[in-house]
């Protein structure tokens, strides 16, 4: 009895492959139908970049919004055209009978009374190198109240050294509205003498602005006659 070998090798291995060749092939067809998607992941976008904890004084600078307020200058000041950080407005004047540039006068705004009126009138001293002042009362006798406290209102006083440098400035603030408007300018004293006035009347010039009205023709309407769209 002849007994048969088991067949091996190649046959074996034909075989096999015949068998799977279905799977294969419906598995590399599933791969076409699936495709292969690439793709770039969005990059995070930048963290934004935050100057310094001094706030701006308006949109200008990046910052807060001030209150629209609006102010007339002398005739001889002039605005400059370029943007100062943390001020709303920047002019300057030259002094009366000279040809030569006199001072420099800033416009700021921050919210709140930063600080109050002693706070800020120290600030301003220690800069000019004086001693603080110790007290409101101290400070009532320096400055020189103007407008309608119902309205805008606010003071002004002027700080001589005995170097003969010395500062003009108006705090101005509006009933009702939380923030607190700067007016200052530094120089010798007959600059301060022949611009101090007009530094005065210019702080009182100051008026909120209006707010914005509507156009009537722009108001909506429930008029038959508009164009109705289905």
């Amino acid at each position: 009895m002849v007994i048969g070998r088991r067949r091996t090798g190649p046959v074996l291995t034909r075989r096999i492959a015949a068998l799977l060749a279905p799977v294969l092939l419906l598995g590399a067809w599933g791969c076409e139908e699936e495709g292969i998607r690439v793709y770039e992941a969005p990059k995070d976008p930048p963290r934004p970049q935050f100057a310094g904890a001094e706030p701006a004084a308006s949109d200008r600078a990046g910052g807060f919004r001030a209150p629209a307020m609006t102010w007339t200058p002398p005739p001889a000041w002039h605005e400059a055209e370029r943007d100062v950080a943390m001020r709303l407005a920047t002019f300057h004047s030259r002094d009366h009978g000279h040809d030569e540039p006199g001072i420099e006068i800033a416009v700021s705004s921050f919210p709140g009374d930063v600080g109050g009126n002693l706070a800020n009138v120290n600030r301003w001293r220690e800069q000019l190198g004086l001693a603080p002042l110790d007290s409101d009362e101290q400070l009532r006798d320096k400055l020189e109240p103007f407008g309608d406290e119902q309205a805008v209102h606010g003071w002004t006083l002027r700080i001589d050294t005995a170097g003969g440098a010395g500062m003009l400035a108006a705090i101005i603030r509006a009933a009702g509205v939380e923030h607190t408007w700067f007016v200052r300018a530094s120089g010798d004293a007959a600059s301060l003498d022949a611009h101090e006035q007009e530094l005065r009347d210019f702080a009182m010039s100051f008026r909120l602005a209006a707010p914005a009205t509507t156009d009537p023709a722009d108001a909506p309407t429930d008029d038959a006659s508009a164009p109705v769209y289905d």
